[in-house]
This record gives structure tokens, sequence and C-alpha cells, in this order.
């Protein structure tokens, strides 16, 4: 059989120019589908904002919240968490221990906080050999000081770390403030 070739399709007529009633009735039904879009996007933008706003404001505005304030130092909810689990360890999960601890960590961060600016004021300071002896110390029991090596104190630490879900930062400060309060503690001794 041979090919069959289908008809035409009708060319869609030309256009014909616009009258100005047609043109002007055009324009107007163009003007109120922007309106309806315009109204429709700012539901939409809205429905979504109010949305984003619940979950920033449940979810994560709270870490940034302050959770303890010192003169003109405010420590968010964040740092006063990590603060709590650097204290707790593995019993950050005990519903009960964290909030018996919750009031002595606020009290701990405030503490130091007014020690730091006494020591500061006072010309005392904390040098990062200190620091790294207070880890040691933290890490070597004491009859195996001579026996464990550097790389082996390191791996330990991360580990330490790791386990705490801390950063080695964050655990320096607060080596630093446990030695600043240390020093503060022997200065006052002195004076008396």
């Amino acid at each position: 059989e041979g090919f069959r070739l289908l008809p035409k399709k009708p060319q869609p007529a030309l256009p014909k120019a616009l009258t100005p009633r047609q043109r002007s009735r055009w324009q107007k039904e163009r003007q109120r589908q922007r309106l309806v879009f315009s109204i429709g996007s700012l539901i939409i933008v809205l429905i979504v904002g109010t949305l984003g706003y619940g979950v920033f404001n449940s979810w994560l505005g709270p870490r940034w919240r302050p959770a303890v304030q010192v003169n003109d130092a405010i420590f968010n909810q964040k740092y006063f968490v990590k603060y709590l689990q650097a204290v707790l360890g593995t019993q950050m999960k005990d519903a009960e221990m964290v909030t018996r601890m919750a009031p002595l960590v606020a009290e701990e961060i405030q503490n130091n906080e007014l020690i730091k600016k006494a020591t500061t004021e006072a010309g005392i300071s904390v040098t990062d050999d200190e620091i790294n002896q207070q880890i040691r110390e933290m890490l070597v029991a004491p009859d195996e000081k001579e026996k464990v090596e550097e790389a082996e104190i390191q791996r330990r630490y991360r580990l330490y770390l790791d386990r705490l879900k801390l950063s080695d930062d964050f655990w320096r400060e607060l080596m630093a403030a446990t030695i600043l309060r240390k020093k503060w503690g022997e200065r006052l001794e002195s004076q008396v």
C-alpha cells in the first residue's frame, strides 16, 4: 500500500487588530490576573513565613536565648547545654541528673566569669602549657605518667572529646577556667 498523507491541519487565523473596546477589556482582564496572582503570592509568603517563624521559635530560637548573664557577659542556651554536657558526660541522658545539675552548672558559669574578670584585672593568666598539663593529668593515671607517650595522650583526648561531643576549643576554655579558679584561690589564701 502506499503512504497516506494526512490532511493538513487548518492554520489558525491571524489575529485581527483589536478594537479599542476589546483592548480595554483585555487590559482589565490582565490587571485582574495580576491582582489574583499578587494576592495568591502574598498569601503563600505569609503562610510560609508563619510556619518558618514557628519552627524557628520552637526549635532553633531557644538555643540562642540567654541562659546565664553575668554583668555584660551573656551565655546562651547552646553554651549552657554544652557546659552541662561537659560536666555530666555520659549521664547527660539521665533527666533527673540534668535537673539536679542544671542550677549548679549555671552557678559555675557565673563563678567562672567573675573569676575570669577578677584574674584579668589582677594580671593572672593561663598558658597553653598549663592547659596541656591539666589535660594530661586528667587523662593519665599518676602511676603511668612516665610510660604514656604524647601520641597516646592525644588519642585518649580525641576519644574523650568525641564521646562527650565537645570541641577542643570549648574543652580548653573549661580547663583554663579550672586553672584560673585554682590560681585565684591560691592568691586569696596567700592574702589571708
